[in-house]
């Protein structure tokens, strides 16, 4: 599945790292979490190839 079409919630509970990513940017990945990675950058008005560029930092 592509990573901007999974939701936050399925991010994080795959690696807990990126949860810092989302808490810098003040994204709720907790109850909020059932929502895609790519409506919550429109939402935030946040770059998405940024957002996913700094997911995939902390995972490696």
């Amino acid at each position: 599945m592509k990573e901007s079409n999974r939701t936050i919630g399925e991010i994080v509970a795959e690696d807990y790292r990126t949860a810092k990513v989302f808490e810098a940017h003040g994204i709720d990945f907790c109850c909020g979490g059932n929502i895609a990675l790519h409506a919550t950058c429109k939402e935030k008005e946040i770059d998405p190839a940024l957002l996913t560029g700094e997911l995939e930092a902390v995972k490696s």
